[in-house]
């Protein structure tokens, strides 16, 4: 027995709003209840296989998408469902087959130009992509997630600046786009805009806890390129100190000459701040999300550590000055430099 006003289509839009806020076993057992009811209603069928697109359970998803077009061939979402589904198994033939049959089945529809262009993005087809992307805007200008899109397109092109300008367009008109925040933290990091890459990445960890690992990959990725820097600091100061100390040995000097020391100390005392000015510019707020993050990703951390303790090492010896401890010294700290650069490259390699 059914309640007056009870519909397929009403069933369907209650059981999508428990799907979007993450109750999926709520939202299973009502499906399961409505299907009892109307076994053949495509609105439900299709809604099944959004709940299974969400779960991760992509032959469920296709079994439910292909029930649901069966009884209505027209059926939009089935269709985009489908298309996802065949992104995900990496038949794009298919998939490109899918959505040219989606576009012709309903031209006036954003979403169907969307989905055109996530399979054109997908194979690299640019220019087509932004084309597919652009029609879509064209007609529903302000979806955040059609913004992001052309952002992710243009990234294509190396034009991160524009972009970035997109994920900001985005983020503007849905401040809650996790994906969109997340790009931008992407663009910003490529661009070496290290602060604004980790605010932006730690934003996202308060905008969805579930995308932690993707935060941990982010802020990885910032401290990575931090020891980038740290690396060839602190190995140019080492240099410069035992070039020093050479030519103090050679003409019979117990001091460094102090050009090359102020030039050393300054080297390593800026492998050292790099890291901690990074930090302090992160608002209180999100401090827990970063040490959370960084106890997860631990061969970036030690190597951040590793570096600094090299920059304070070789801030010393600069300091002191002298041309005996000079030599005793590097060759004590060439070890651990030598080793952040082999870190380092397995840090790129691991991701």
């Amino acid at each position: 027995m059914t309640a007056a006003g009870d519909t397929p289509l009403a069933r369907a839009l209650m059981i999508e709003e428990l799907i979007g806020i993450g109750k999926y076993d709520t939202a299973g057992a009502h499906l399961g209840e409505a299907l009892t009811a109307w076994p053949d209603a495509p609105d439900l069928l299709a809604t099944g296989a959004y709940l299974d697109l969400k779960r991760g359970h992509y032959p469920g998803a296709m079994w439910y998408a292909d029930n649901a077009l069966r009884f209505d061939p027209a059926n939009s979402q089935a269709q985009r469902i489908r298309i996802s589904v065949l992104l995900r198994s990496w038949n794009k033939g298919p998939a490109m087959a899918a959505a040219q049959h989606l576009v012709q089945t309903h031209p006036n529809q954003a979403s169907s130009h969307y989905m055109m262009a996530v399979v054109l993005y997908t194979r690299r087809h640019k220019r087509a992509a932004l084309a597919a992307v652009d029609e879509a805007l064209r007609i529903a200008p302000d979806d955040s997630s059609y913004r992001n899109l052309r952002g992710q397109i243009i990234g294509m092109r190396r034009w991160k600046g524009k972009a970035l300008k997109e994920f900001r367009l985005a983020l503007r008109a849905d401040p809650d786009n996790a994906h969109a925040m997340e790009n931008v933290g992407k663009a910003q990091s490529s661009r070496w805009r290290l602060s604004s890459a980790l605010r932006a990445y730690l934003d996202l960890a308060a905008m969805d806890v579930r995308r932690a690992d993707d935060v941990r990959a982010g802020v990885s990725e910032v401290f990575n390129r931090v020891v980038k820097v740290m690396t060839p600091v602190n190995f140019l100061a080492l240099v410069i100190l035992g070039a020093s100390a050479a030519i103090a040995t050679r003409y019979g000097n117990h001091q460094l000459p102090i050009p090359a020391r102020v030039i050393a100390a300054l080297l390593a005392l800026a492998a050292v701040v790099l890291p901690v000015w990074l930090v302090l510019t992160v608002p209180r707020r999100s401090a827990r999300a970063l040490w959370s993050s960084l106890r997860r990703s631990k061969l970036i951390s030690f190597c951040v550590l590793l570096g600094m303790a090299i920059g304070l090492c070789l801030a010393v010896v600069a300091l002191i000055g002298s041309q005996a401890f000079t030599e005793s010294a590097l060759s004590l700290v060439a070890l651990p430099v030598m080793l952040l650069v082999a870190l380092r490259l397995v840090a790129d390699f691991v991701g």
